[in-house]
């Protein structure tokens, strides 16, 4: 949408299977112009588009994943152009494997000095073929939250990043990491 009173809410729970080829593709795409919010919860498998799902926004944008994601190049992309307060947030849970194939497991930006959340506590492997988790913060108070600490749910969680790094978190905002 293009209107800053217009959200986006996608829910999935069916498996999606997008063919590979010369162009990009996504598996689930979410974007909005203005501030107000987006939100993606899924719970089917995504496999294997070039992004699994991307979502974007100016104000607050939410990924909620619950099963495995295989993207070509990229997981899952969220990324929000709003100042702080806005959120750009990446929750995996229930197990769910989250695979970037040559680029980055998942990845999280707030481009206008935003906030940027990640929690995979009760997810399970992210791999990616450069990094695992990417985050970044531009401008502004931004603050960059990681959580990949193993509950209770999983016993062991990897982030891999086979080409550079596990998690790398950058920021050239006021905020902290």
């Amino acid at each position: 949408g293009t209107n800053a009173a217009a959200g986006i809410t996608i829910t999935n729970s069916g498996a999606i299977t997008v063919a590979t080829g010369a162009n990009t593709s996504v598996g689930i795409y979410a974007a909005n112009a203005g501030n107000a919010a987006v939100v993606v919860n899924n719970s089917g498998v995504i496999d294997p588009a070039t992004y699994g799902f991307v979502a974007t926004g100016a104000g607050n944008v939410t990924v909620n994943n619950s099963n495995n994601v295989t993207g070509t190049l990229v997981g899952i992309h969220a990324e929000t152009s709003g100042a702080a307060p806005f959120t750009a947030s990446v929750f995996d849970t229930n197990l769910g494997t989250v695979i970037g194939q040559t680029g980055n497991g998942i990845e999280d930006f707030a481009t206008g000095g935003g906030n940027v959340i990640v929690d995979t506590s009760l997810g399970s492997n992210i791999t990616g073929g450069l990094n695992g988790i990417q985050t970044g913060v531009t401008g502004g108070a931004g603050v960059t939250t990681i959580n990949t600490l193993t509950s209770a749910a999983s016993t062991a969680i990897l982030v891999t990043g086979q080409g550079a790094d596990g998690i790398p978190a950058n920021s050239s905002s006021n905020g902290k990491i």
